[in-house]
């Protein structure tokens, strides 16, 4: 098993404070796994930025409200790493409506993203890790 440490940054692809938790961690030694749903190719140019601090990193796709997707991509990170010693939650979705437009479908969109895909992202990375 690998000696470094891993940590895997959801939505880290995407140039938000997510990628600044990942070069942080980066900058501290961890190998990086760059969680993306749909931005690949900010997610390579994520990677490209954190191996100059001289670390591993890979990016794997998953839409985190997808239980299936969260597991395979839990799987393909300890696959490729070993292990997971740190999990940082940052895909979350937002989009402002005034009030009277917002819909159930909405909140719903709003929820998947923000509670269930913290809590599967959560759920899988854990039992990997006391696995």
């Amino acid at each position: 098993m690998p000696s470094h440490r891993v940590a895997l940054v959801t939505r880290s692809g995407k140039k938000r404070v997510e990628s600044v938790v990942a070069d942080a961690l980066a900058r501290r030694g961890y190998a990086v796994a760059v969680h993306y749903r749909s931005s690949a190719r900010e997610a390579e140019e994520t990677i490209a930025a954190l191996r100059q601090h001289g670390v591993e990193a890979a990016a794997f796709p998953a839409d985190l409200t997808d239980e299936t997707a969260v597991r395979a991509m839990v799987g393909d990170v300890l696959g490729r790493f070993g292990r997971i010693d740190v999990l940082v939650n940052c895909a979350a979705v937002w989009k402002s409506k005034p009030l009277e437009d917002v819909t159930a479908a909405d909140v719903r969109m709003h929820f998947d993203t923000n509670a269930l895909g913290t809590f599967l992202s959560s759920q899988q990375v854990g039992l990997a890790m006391v696995g």
